[in-house]
This record gives structure tokens, C-alpha cells and sequence, in this order.
């Protein structure tokens, strides 16, 4: 029995070194083709929107396999916190064994030694065990980083310091109301205009800072009509908050929810010669609201 557990002992010893130098081997020839797959995509000189298409499929697996690797790792840290109690109790039924007055057989003794130096190896290599999840976890989180970073520079036409200008395909109330923002964003304070599908156009103007944004909208007919207040995500291209209009004895719609993305661009999706920007956009959302009120009806 002893012999068979001194020998696991050793199997497991070796194992884990061997283990060790081909997952580091395994992740920096990974990490290294991941990088070269991702910077020949974005050296491609074809439009972005296809590129834009190939980064969103290839974070979509980063992220489902960010899952799996995250049940790994709880199952692997799992694993070492009960290997490491059986070694500590080991050790501590060693330390007594030692430490008693009486003399203990050195036949137990030796039991114990070899009970503890095996309980040690096989909490070393569940360790290990784990410390390869972790890595291989934080592999994934550095990936889906690096493609969100390059998914975000598109989306905001190649600035990755302003969140803001471009255009914005809007949603407001319930039934949801669809439009266009146009966008431009100056130091803190932002421009632009806004298209309302079957609905006014007009003007925004208001502030962005800290990640809060401002918007007063202002019609073409009618004046200022209320303020649109919400938060923006940078990293994935969304904005949300609380519409508030102007006037709330007019009898329409009073404080409500909307929601925002951002749009690739006309230029890097290629805008028909003698459009506006959105008009292709906006006519979709006419359609899709036209349909969402029929079907309400």
C-alpha cells in the first residue's frame, strides 16, 4: 500500500511539470495565432461592415467558450480547496504523531510521512490544475477584450476616445417609437439631428460627460419638445435612459424608457450616391413601426 501510494506520488510529480510546459507552450502558440488571425482581418482592405460580421461571430465564441472555461475553473478550484484540506489534515496527524511523549511505532510514523507527502503532491498538482483554469480564463477575458476594442473602434468610426458621434438607432416608449440620431461629439458637448420614423425631425444639442448623456431635442416644428437623459456603454456600443417631454399637458406619452445603438457607418458600409445618412435606416424603422402598430391594432 505505501510503495503503491509513494509511486502515485511520483507519477504525479512528473506529470505535472509536464503538464505545465505544454500548457504554456499550448497558450502561447494560441494566444500568438489569435493575434495573427485578428490583425490579418483587420488589415483586409474590404468594406467593414463583413469584418464588423467576422469580429461579432468570433466574440460570440470567445464568450460561450469564456463560460465553459469558467465552469472549469470553479470545478478545478473546487477540486484544490479539498485537496488542500486532506494534505493540511495530513500534515497535522503527522505533526501529532511527532510530537507525542509516547513513542510512536516507527512503522505509523512511516505510514504517516508517506500519507502526508502524498496528500502534498496531489494538492501541488490540483493547484496547478487550477492555476491552468485561471489562465486559461484570463486568456478568454484578454481576447474578448481585444475583440470588443476593435468591435468598439468600428462602431465608432476608427476614434476609440469618442463614444458618441456617429449614428444611433433609437427606441423610445411602448409601443416602441423608432428614429435616427446623428450625432457629433466636441470636448463634452454633443450635436446633432434626429429623424423619427412616420414622425418630426429636428436638432439635438446637449452634453456628455462621465458617461451620462444629455440630449435636448428641439423640432423642426413645435420648439423644444423634452430631454432625453441615459447612460453610455463605450465598450458595446449602447445607451439607455429616461425620455422626459417638455410639455406634459399636451396629453401625449409622459416620462418614459429608450434605449440606443450605435450604427456602423454609411462609409464604412457603403452609402448609395445621392442618399442622406439613415434614409435606408430610417425607411426600415418606418416599416418596422407601421407593422409593430398594425399588429398592436
Amino acid at each position: 500500500m505505501i510503495s503503491r501510494q509513494l509511486e502515485a506520488s511520483v507519477v504525479l510529480a512528473g506529470r505535472r511539470e509536464i503538464r505545465q510546459a505544454w500548457y504554456y507552450r499550448f497558450m502561447t502558440r494560441s494566444l500568438t495565432a489569435f493575434l495573427a488571425v485578428v490583425a490579418s482581418l483587420l488589415s483586409l482592405g474590404a468594406t467593414a461592415q463583413p469584418r464588423l460580421d467576422t469580429l461579432q461571430a468570433l466574440l460570440a465564441t470567445e464568450n460561450q467558450l469564456a463560460v465553459e472555461a469558467q465552469e472549469r475553473y470553479r470545478s478545478e478550484r473546487s477540486q484544490q480547496a479539498e485537496a488542500l484540506t486532506f494534505a493540511q489534515t495530513a500534515l497535522e496527524e503527522l505533526d501529532a504523531a511527532l510530537a507525542e511523549e509516547t513513542t510512536t511505532p516507527l512503522a505509523e510514523l512511516e505510514r504517516l510521512r508517506i500519507s502526508a507527502d502524498a496528500a502534498s503532491v496531489a494538492a501541488e498538482y490540483a493547484s496547478q490544475q487550477a492555476r491552468e483554469a485561471r489562465q486559461d480564463l484570463f486568456g478568454r477575458r484578454r481576447r474578448i477584450d481585444a475583440l470588443e476594442r476593435q468591435i468598439g473602434a468600428i462602431l465608432r468610426g476608427g476614434d476609440p476616445n469618442d463614444p458618441i458621434t456617429g449614428r444611433w438607432r433609437v427606441s423610445l416608449g411602448s409601443p416602441v417609437v423608432e428614429a435616427i440620431f446623428e450625432l457629433q461629439l466636441n470636448g463634452t458637448l454633443v450635436a446633432g439631428t434626429f429623424r423619427i420614423a412616420e414622425g418630426p425631425s429636428g436638432s439635438l444639442r446637449g452634453t456628455y460627460a462621465g458617461g451620462q448623456l444629455n440630449l435636448e431635442r428641439v423640432d423642426d416644428e413645435g420648439g423644444i419638445a423634452g430631454t432625453y437623459l441615459g447612460t453610455v456603454d463605450p465598450r458595446s456600443g449602447r445607451a439607455s435612459g429616461l425620455w422626459t417631454p417638455n410639455d406634459l399637458s399636451a396629453g401625449g406619452p409622459g416620462m418614459t424608457g429608450w434605449s440606443a445603438e450605435r450604427m456602423v457607418p454609411d462609409s464604412a458600409v457603403g452609402a448609395t450616391r445621392g442618399e442622406r445618412p439613415g434614409d435606408r435606416d430610417l425607411s426600415r424603422l418606418g416599416a418596422e413601426s407601421q407593422r409593430r402598430r398594425q399588429e398592436a391594432g
